[in-house]
């Protein structure tokens, strides 16, 4: 009876992440009978037995579940302050990323790293102080928020990509693909809002070519992959927005 539990809990949490890129730019999602059939199919990854966690996987999980949570707290605050859509949207997609990690969490009995933290709140000093400083530049202007959007989805692709290449289990890999999908999608919505305000984006983790197939490819719902590793984020401020030097943030 519990490991039917467990199915139907993942089964659900990952038909939710499969309608969140859809979602994130105003489309039908859960509940439509595309996400229904895409539901179907992976539900099947739920009837294999779970695979061994090491600690590189363990790790990737842990952070993936406090970056999904920093994108969705800073694109909250960041439509509370300019009251743009777009935030709203892509926070409601990155809160059913977290909770795709959190049926993971759930699924092999791991500690949540977020658990009893509010928006803003953050176990790991680093992310306190990302989520700070990205809130700080995102509230400077409307199009320096778009950026902050753009710079976060930046590093979401990154770390996936990494994250990706330290799995061999079926049920992790379908969620990271499905979740740097979504990511996909989010950075084509942030650059693309930019191009119209006649502003660009140029990337900081993924390279120039991966960004541009990104642009080029339209939106999707599916598996895919992009990006590259979790060290990006000693980086974030690179390219002559912020630099972080120690602990501190330089201009």
């Amino acid at each position: 009876m519990f490991m039917l539990v467990i199915r139907k809990i993942f089964c659900i949490g990952v038909l939710a992440v499969m309608a969140a890129p859809a979602m994130s730019q105003g489309r039908a999602g859960f509940g439509g009978p595309q996400a229904k059939n895409r539901g179907n199919g992976l539900c099947v990854l739920t009837s294999t037995p779970l695979q061994d966690l090491d600690n590189a996987e363990i790790t990737g999980l842990m952070h993936m579940r406090e970056e999904e949570k920093i994108a969705r707290d800073i694109y909250q605050t960041l439509y509370s302050t300019w009251g743009d859509r777009i935030f709203q949207r892509i926070s409601q997609s990155e809160q059913q990323h977290m909770n795709a990690i959190g049926v993971l969490l759930d699924r092999y009995e791991l500690e949540d790293p977020v658990a009893g933290n509010g928006v803003g709140e953050f176990s790991s000093a680093e992310m306190q102080t990302m989520y700070r400083d990205l809130v700080a530049m995102g509230q400077r202007s409307h199009i320096d928020a778009l950026k902050v959007g753009a710079m976060i989805e930046d590093l979401d692709l990154f770390d996936l990509k990494e994250a990706l290449a330290l799995t061999d289990n079926d049920d992790i890999t379908m969620v990271y693909e499905n979740l740097m999908r979504g990511s996909q999608n989010h950075m084509r919505a942030f650059a693309g809002r930019l191009e119209t305000l006649g502003e660009s984006y140029a990337p900081r983790h993924i390279s120039d070519r991966e960004l541009a197939e990104i642009l080029a490819s339209g939106n999707a719902s599916g598996a895919g992959s992009a990006g590259r590793g979790r060290r990006a984020r000693q980086g974030m401020f690179g390219n002559g927005v912020r630099q972080r030097s120690g602990n501190t943030v330089t201009q």
